[in-house]
């Protein structure tokens, strides 16, 4: 969903039109459109399945692998991974 605030920016949002945006924001599941936003038509793009696929897993990357602390200090960096251990030990802290 993109929520369009601008309203000399209203027609272009279109069925089947290709647009490129920027300086937009980011919500939840939708995209908003304010004054400072840029839109740009471009020609029709045919774009196959896959790369909407693609696409999506660039906007909305999955979420990281939990790993215990003693695993993520043994391995080298090769994909982001929250550690689990780390919070418990911020939470058994006595100031």
């Amino acid at each position: 969903m993109c929520r369009v605030y601008d309203t000399t920016k209203f027609s272009r949002f279109i069925p089947g039109n290709s647009l490129v945006m920027r300086i937009i924001i980011k919500r939840d599941d939708s995209y908003v459109v304010t004054k400072t936003s840029k839109v740009f038509m471009i020609p029709k793009v045919a774009v196959p399945a896959t790369r909407y696929e693609e696409g999506e897993k660039i906007v909305n990357p999955p979420p990281p692998e939990i790993v215990m602390l003693k695993t993520a200090l043994k391995s080298p960096i090769k994909k982001n991974s929250l550690l689990k251990d780390l919070l418990l030990l911020m939470l058994n802290v006595r100031i």
